[in-house]
């Protein structure tokens, strides 16, 4: 039954609190629970059912062509949106391929790519992305941070899509049948640009079960610090230039708008790709 109840707690001090109080509704109440006691604002919406902010995700539309197309001219203004996770199950444009970038000026800069749509993903946030049974059956690129926390937040990623689909009545589904790759997240790119590697001041030292096996060894050596102590390099940091020419390698049969002087390097990297998969 519903039972109103004046707590004399108002909601901004819930909200700002980050700790609200265990023992005001059962005060309140006067009556014993066996709810379970949760730690931190989450953890006191969900004991008392208390509606939660939705979680937003910003999406870009990299093909302009048939963005234009499906959207309506109000939508046409801009090519960035943000939406509820759970409507993506429903957004009107067709997509191929997903770009999930883990920082947004990265995010920011993409270049336009035919069939293609652009996520923030906000660190680990990424894993709410798991359920959104669309994106199951989608070509998926994750580019984060070259550190132990970019490879966490892609297995995050990973584990959380597999997760959802062996609940959904998937059986034996193993990592390698996701359809999720990382992009300049291995050796070679770590090694091509010692120069720019920063210190990661807190590794993320944990057994990541979801990453492919050149991520796994690239991760196994940054926490034995095989390169150097507690490297760290930041997408940001990598040349444009070699960026729009691994997009153009792995999305070969798409348009990634690339210069003229970078189209006969692509077919390069391509290949070196290629060779690492194996």
């Amino acid at each position: 039954d519903d039972v109103g109840v004046g707590v004399g707690v108002d909601t901004q001090r819930i909200v700002l609190n980050d700790e609200a109080p265990p023992n005001t509704m059962e005060s309140a109440l006067a009556l014993p629970t066996t709810l379970p006691q949760e730690q931190g604002l989450s953890g006191f919406t969900r004991r008392w059912g208390f509606k939660t902010k939705p979680e937003m995700v910003r999406l870009r539309f990299l093909d302009e062509q048939q963005f234009t197309a499906q959207s309506s001219a109000y939508l046409a203004l801009s090519r960035e949106i943000a939406l509820e996770i759970n409507s993506l199950e429903q957004l009107q444009v067709p997509f191929a391929h997903v770009i999930i970038c883990e920082n947004e000026m990265s995010y920011l800069c993409l270049p336009p790519i035919s069939n293609t749509i652009a996520i923030f993903g906000s660190g680990y946030a990424v894993a709410h992305l798991g359920p959104i049974t669309r994106l199951h059956r989608t070509d998926i690129i994750y580019w984060g941070d070259l550190d132990t926390h970019g490879f966490a937040i892609l297995n995050a990623l990973r584990l959380s899509m597999l997760r959802a689909r062996l609940m959904a009545g998937e059986k034996e589904l193993r990592v390698t049948q996701l359809k999720v790759r990382s992009m300049l997240m291995d050796r070679a790119t770590l090694k091509r640009h010692q120069e720019y590697v920063v210190t990661e001041k807190e590794q993320r030292v944990t057994a990541l079960l979801c990453l492919l096996q050149e991520e796994q060894c690239c991760y196994q050596e940054l926490i034995a610090q095989r390169h150097g102590q507690h490297l760290r390099l930041e997408q940001e940091r990598i040349p444009y230039d070699e960026v729009l020419l691994a997009l153009q390698a792995l999305l070969p049969e798409e348009h990634v708008e690339v210069p003229e002087h970078l189209r006969r390097d692509a077919l390069f990297m391509r290949d070196m790709l290629a060779r690492q998969r194996q």
